[in-house]
């Protein structure tokens, strides 16, 4: 048997399991921009997490363990959470979405605009807390709730049904208080004699989000979010529901306003009991190692691990003698009742407004409501990684960070950093700096993976600096990494004192190609472009046959070296940026390029202009 209420009656609002659409909407950061009409979208596998049992003292459903619908026995009949929300529901099942309101130059009207869910909300983080005071038990009579998250949804809006606007990462945080009395007594004569409240009754409250996929959508359609970085807000008002014993309907509108960077985009990677369990989040920028888990309710041994990175400083006092702290900070969730993990926290350069090296990094949490303290158990990964170690579930509502106790930068400024594939098939790394002084010089690591734990030194020797005040220009050719696939590089610059500060990822692919043959003769080609304004540069090709290597040097009118090359066989460009051996750059006029190899001695000339 189906029915329908509106979410103000019980059924909407006590079948917990059900919640996950009844959404009072959070704070909504700007005019919407579409709005829809939602009907009879479902919910189902109901298999997740326990909820509460039908176990009470006033209802005659023999044995009664224990008289209390708050504790979880084998003889009760239990609640459990659904799983998933959306498409992939029941065979035949129909989810009808228009378009009610669009406020934008992209579509003549509503009636052009459609919404596809593609990816079911799963969900991913599960509590019980207490919903009138989260720091009392939660399951005080009369106060429990829980809070989930349904997540890694995706899905698009169409224009006549042409895909236009991609969305992923699509989440939603709900908070349900659990039935009272009066709501349980009232859902049928069987529950008539009912005792006492589980919970307030009082309606769900929570919050939707997610983000533009601006690399699949139209440019006109992603730029109505370019004002809020692309995120999305998604309000769902007027909700009704219709349940049956396995499944729910709901029937709502749904907004899409302008987003809050402070959401965040979280994902949750699926795991399966028993662990250990290794999970990867490379757009959050960390690794959870699982030691331990249970959950002893669920009906399922399929698990999420939930990780939110959301891209801002953190706001609260830091401990004291730290500093510097990263520019990000992270929440995390999980289906578990109980966990142990290890996690890993990356962070580049650009993630700290000036920090010095990761030898002085920590890791910090922050309870909910409370203040910043040093994370007790932590180990420093290189080159740029610190994992907080022994993870419970008692930091479910934990802000973690990553703060360091310097405050000034190294002596560099790094302009940029690029890693490509040359014409012989080989990975180049270069980087220039806008200025260095009292520099040693730089490393480079690579990871063949991104979530490879470990970095690999690709440079035994360290690459000495040119400690130059007007910048320099280095490159490296991983010549070692010959198998096909993406590598991840990092640079790690080291000063005269020994600190250093790592660069990066960077990553270039390198391709399973069929290794080119040696030119029969050595030869050197004209430079191009040529002449070459101050600035820029010019490129030299290089062909040197099998078993022979040379040298390039180039010359000024008073034949003076003002720069080296070393070649040897196959083909190669060289890249000249007008730069001397010192850095400094040469004064425009006539220069002589010269290849000397035991077959060949060629001279050319190039001209450098204003």
């Amino acid at each position: 048997m189906r029915y329908r209420q509106h979410t103000s009656a019980i059924a909407g609002r006590w079948a917990l399991t059900f919640l996950l659409l009844a959404i009072i909407p959070g704070v909504i950061f700007a005019q919407t921009v579409f709005s829809f009409n939602v009907d009879n979208l479902e919910s189902y596998t109901r298999t997740g997490n326990w909820v509460w049992d039908i176990d009470n003292a006033g209802v005659p459903f023999p044995p009664m363990a224990d008289g209390s619908a708050l504790t979880w026995n084998g003889t009760s009949q239990h609640f459990y959470a659904d799983m998933n929300v959306g498409p992939m529901a029941t065979p035949g099942h129909v989810t009808n979405i228009t378009c009610a309101v669009e406020n934008t130059d992209v579509a003549a009207t509503p009636a052009e605009v459609s919404l596809v869910f593609t990816q079911p909300f799963q969900l991913v983080h599960f509590e019980r807390i207490n919903t009138v005071n989260e720091a009392l038990p939660w399951n005080t009579p009369g106060q429990a709730g829980d809070r989930r998250i349904y997540g890694n949804a995706t899905g698009y809006l169409a224009l006549n049904g042409t895909p236009k606007l991609y969305v992923k990462n699509l989440t939603f945080v709900i908070t349900t208080p659990y039935p009272s009395q009066a709501q349980i007594r009232s859902l049928s004569p069987v529950f008539a004699g009912w005792l006492g409240s589980i919970g307030t009754g009082a309606p769900q409250t929570g919050y939707g989000y997610g983000d533009v996929d601006t690399a699949m959508s139209e440019v006109n359609w992603a730029a109505l979010f370019a004002a809020s970085g692309y995120k999305i807000d998604m309000p769902m008002l007027g909700i009704a529901s219709e349940m049956s014993i396995a499944k729910s309907w709901f029937d709502f509108t749904l907004n899409f306003d302008l987003g809050d960077p402070a959401r965040g985009s979280g994902s949750g990677q699926s795991f399966s009991l028993p662990v250990p369990a290794n999970l990867s989040f490379p757009d959050q920028n960390v690794l959870v190692d699982l030691s331990g888990g249970t959950n002893p309710y669920a009906g399922l041994s399929t698990h999420y691990f939930y990780v939110n990175e959301i891209p801002l400083v953190p706001g609260g006092a830091l401990p004291g003698g730290l500093n510097s702290q990263a520019k990000k900070y992270w929440k995390i969730g999980t289906t578990l009742d109980t966990f142990v993990a290890d996690i890993s926290f990356t962070l580049n350069q650009s993630d700290f407004a000036s920090a010095k090296g990761i030898a002085d990094w920590v890791v910090l949490h922050k309870p909910d409501g409370g203040a910043w303290s040093i994370y007790p158990a932590m180990a420093i990964s290189l080159p740029n990684t610190i994992k907080a170690l022994g993870v419970t579930e008692a930091n479910l509502n934990d802000e973690f960070t990553v703060a360091s106790s310097f405050d000034e930068t190294l002596p560099i400024t790094l302009s940029s950093f690029t890693a490509t594939v040359n014409s012989q098939n080989m990975l180049t790394l270069a980087w220039s700096t806008a200025s260095e002084t009292s520099m040693q010089g730089y490393n480079v690591y690579y990871k063949p993976a991104i979530s490879n734990p470990e970095m690999i030194c690709l440079t035994p020797v360290l690459i000495p600096a040119e400690n130059s005040s007007s910048g320099s220009h280095y490159s490296f050719v991983a010549d070692d990494l010959t198998e096909p696939g993406t590598y991840y590089f990092w640079l790690e610059a080291i000063s005269i004192d020994g600190s250093s500060e790592f660069f990066g990822p960077v990553n270039a692919t390198l391709s399973a190609t069929e290794v080119p043959p040696l030119p029969d003769r050595t030869q050197m080609s004209e430079a191009w472009p040529n002449p070459f304004r101050i600035g820029q540069q010019t490129n030299i090709e290089v062909q040197m046959k099998a078993g022979e290597s040379g040298s390039v040097s180039i010359y000024n009118l008073l034949g003076q070296v003002v720069k080296s090359y070393s070649v040897k066989s196959g083909t190669q460009i060289l890249n000249w940026d007008g730069l001397d051996k010192r850095g400094n750059f040469c004064a425009s006029g006539v220069y002589f390029y010269k290849l000397h190899s035991p077959s060949i001695s060629q001279t050319k000339k190039m001209v450098i202009i204003r």
